[in-house]
């Protein structure tokens, strides 16, 4: 819980030192986010990154939409067969041992059929993302050859796009979280990944 008090203390100071963040979008409202909802979607992301690599599932679960759920993707085109997850059934996939259809692989078109620790593993730790300065934004920070479909599979929200570049090949990733208002408080409903294909 400290570093994540600390990673908040450095967020705020970036932010008041910048003056403001690129790609500030609010999808499907005409209205961009003003610096103080710039500031909290950060922490909100933040928050998630650090829940998501502590192994600290019950906090992440609190961060979940209660009406939407969270519908988690092995890439940036999102289709109904993605698993959504309530809070609560949440919960129950952390520690088990059930093997969960996650999508289809883009490229190869095998079905990526993983426990959530191995999908975790392939999927959301394959790249060192607290290294990466995070993006709110309409979009991916990269394309593929898969067509993205984030803002029609999820309208009205806003992406916190965490991306980590290679130094000399393509081979970058993304990891993405997806958020929508819920009574004044960010609240999750997709964690994407985006990554190089050939």
């Amino acid at each position: 819980m400290k570093n994540l008090v600390y990673i908040g203390y450095f967020v705020i100071f970036f932010i008041s030192c910048k003056g403001n963040l690129k790609n500030i979008n609010r999808l499907s409202e005409p209205q961009k986010i003003v610096q103080q909802d710039s500031i909290s979607i950060i922490l909100a992301a933040y928050s998630c990154l650090y829940y998501l690599e502590s192994g600290a599932y019950d906090s992440l679960a609190k961060m979940v939409h209660p009406e939407s759920g969270l519908r988690i993707v092995p890439m940036v085109n999102c289709t109904p067969s993605n698993p959504l997850f309530g809070a609560l059934k949440l919960k129950s996939i952390w520690d088990s041992d059930s093997s969960i259809f996650w999508g289809i692989a883009d490229g190869s078109g095998d079905s990526i059929v993983l426990t959530f620790e191995n999908y975790k593993k392939k999927f959301l730790q394959n790249r060192d993302y607290k290294s990466a300065t995070p993006e709110i934004t309409n979009k991916p920070f990269h394309f593929t050859n898969t067509r993205q479909n984030i803002q029609e599979f999820f309208p009205k929200s806003n992406l916190v796009d965490f991306t980590v570049n290679p130094k000399e090949d393509m081979d970058w990733g993304s990891l993405i979280f997806v958020f929508k208002i819920y009574e004044g408080q960010w609240k999750l409903v997709g964690i994407l990944s985006n990554y190089w294909t050939i």
